[in-house]
């Protein structure tokens, strides 16, 4: 009979052993984080055109318009390199068709747009100065950039002119910050819970970003699927939703 106790001895020893080596189930968290600054760029789109009877006269007429437009910025102090070509457009100059006509006329002559972004650093300081730019635009003969559906942002169907946006240089440091708030507040929430089961230590394994809203704003010279776009002077926010999941030590 005694080898029956050593046995039931052994088996408890191993009994105990394994279930010391089991690892606690991981603790999973949803939260939410948030981050917000002001933009760091401003964004002034404007348009030069010209006509003329011959797209070589009217492309001659534009390149003038083009050059005065940067040396009178260059006395303000914008570089060249911050002037950038968005958009270079011919629109012939058609007269009426006549009744019954299929077949378009000569044009009587031709007008070239071309659409431009002035790229400015900007802060609550520099606000004057960036209104001072785009008054001088104008008085160039300048026209603020292409129409766009009012409804996108607003709560009607009008049009109005994209002249001024403002932008984040750094979106995506934007949303690390938001994501590494939400983090914090995960793994404090982690750790109360550790404690409550007698445990002392956790360790994040995995982390999910599930949501950000809004879309973090675009950066300049990229295209604007990138985010919205933002016209006025005023804090960004990003919201994130995480799953973050910790080990148990």
């Amino acid at each position: 009979m005694r080898w029956h106790y050593v046995l039931w001895g052994w088996l408890f020893v191993l009994s105990a052993a394994v279930w010391a080596q089991v690892p606690s189930a991981p603790i999973v968290v949803n939260t939410a984080g948030e981050a917000q600054m002001f933009p760091d760029r401003a964004i002034v789109h404007f348009v030069l055109f010209a006509e003329g009877e011959t797209l070589a006269q009217a492309r001659q007429e534009v390149k003038k318009a083009e050059q005065n437009a940067l040396n009178s910025l260059s006395r303000v102090g914008v570089q060249s390199s911050q002037v950038t070509m968005e958009r270079f457009e011919v629109l012939p100059l058609q007269p009426s068709l006549p009744t019954g006509s299929t077949l378009a006329p000569k044009p009587l002559g031709y007008r070239i747009e071309q659409e431009y972004q002035v790229v400015l650093p900007v802060e609550r300081e520099k606000l004057d100065s960036i209104l001072q730019i785009a008054d001088l635009l104008v008085e160039l003969g300048a026209r603020p950039g292409r129409l766009v559906p009012e409804a996108v942002a607003r709560y009607d169907s009008r049009t109005r002119s994209q002249f001024l946006e403002f932008v984040v240089s750094n979106p995506q440091a934007l949303t690390e910050q938001a994501v590494q708030e939400a983090i914090a507040r995960a793994r404090q929430l982690a750790q109360q819970m550790a404690s409550q089961m007698g445990r002392n230590t956790v360790k994040l394994v995995n982390v999910s970003v599930n949501t950000v809203m809004p879309e973090p704003p675009r950066q300049p010279y990229e295209p604007p699927r990138e985010s919205r776009r933002l016209n006025a002077w005023e804090p960004v926010k990003v919201q994130v939703q995480v799953t973050a999941t910790f080990g148990i030590e």
